[in-house]
């Protein structure tokens, strides 16, 4: 009984640790290298002034906008600094780190949770994106949010978890066209395994409606891959 009662004490204890060390090790050394040359691509592309700016400026580069209109309002926050331009990217890092464990814990339990979220914050690749002025942390987090909100919905079909899936996963598609194939990966799931019919109707309504979230970018999308291959 009294080892029940101290297990969320531990449980919190725990994950405030594995925060610290994965904030320590993204925050050592952070401003120790210039910016490389795609670094500087992200300058270029949020310089603005405006969102509108930023926006027009990657309809005409090969990535979509959510991360670098984010790093517009964080740069005039922060200033354009090594330190403060990447403490942006580490501060996303560490949400994943913490979505991690959220994930971990939906799926199989809360010593899963932190197990999954201390092998995040000590990934050797994780951490060197969470020290780039570049979208990838960015994709890390909305992927996790996108597939933890999924699992939610399957076992408790919420408003909250319906709508928490949908905008999840539309600002993982405007983060980063790479986050289409971890929607792909819960299409094939959702297909593979859930029901009955009506709760896969509504898992497909979800999807819809995630796609008619992008719809506007979609065009957009198209034209920058016709310029890619011409």
């Amino acid at each position: 009984m009294s080892r029940t009662r101290h297990f969320p004490g531990l449980l919190f204890a725990a994950m405030i640790c594995i925060l610290l060390l994965g904030w320590t090790l993204r925050i050592h050394d952070v401003e120790a290298r210039s910016f490389w040359a795609d670094e500087g691509w992200t300058m270029l592309l949020s310089e603005g002034p405006g969102l509108d700016d930023v926006t027009r400026t990657l309809a005409a580069d090969q990535h979509p906008p959510l991360f670098f209109g984010a790093f517009r309002l964080w740069r005039d926050v922060a200033g354009d600094t090594e330190f403060a331009t990447r403490a942006f990217s580490v501060l996303i890092g560490m949400l994943a780190v913490a979505g991690m464990f959220r994930l971990g814990h939906a799926l199989f339990g809360p010593l899963v949770g932190v197990l999954a979220a201390l092998l995040l914050a000590l990934a050797d690749n994780h951490i060197d994106l969470s020290q780039e002025v570049r979208h990838y942390s960015l994709l890390t987090t909305l992927a996790i949010a996108s597939s933890l909100f999924y699992v939610r919905w399957l076992r408790h079909p919420t408003r909250a978890n319906r709508i928490g899936y949908v905008l999840a996963s539309i600002l993982l598609l405007y983060a980063h066209y790479l986050g289409g194939f971890v929607l792909i990966a819960q299409l094939l799931h959702l297909l593979a395994v859930v029901r009955p019919w009506r709760r896969l109707a509504e898992g497909l309504f979800l999807f819809g409606a995630t796609c008619l979230g992008f719809l506007p970018w979609l065009p957009v999308v198209l034209d920058q891959n016709r310029l890619r291959w011409d």
